[in-house]
């Protein structure tokens, strides 16, 4: 995969995860994030360990 491919498809689990977090806050699970991204859960976890990583990185998008 090329190196845009793989920045699109970190950007499309990170928007997804921003609004599973507006709606479910905690209660977001990375089946959420992966369903709103229209993923596998595998694939999520492929790009981030935990939701906690993919939440600590929409933080620092946003404080950038």
């Amino acid at each position: 995969m090329s190196t845009h491919a793989r920045q699109e498809k970190t950007q499309k689990i990170l928007d997804a995860a921003r609004n599973v977090f507006a709606r479910k806050g905690g209660a977001a699970t990375m089946a959420d994030i992966a369903s709103e991204a229209d993923v596998s859960q595998g694939l999520a976890y492929r790009y981030f360990p935990s939701k906690e990583a993919i939440f600590t990185t929409l933080v620092k998008q946003h404080a950038e």
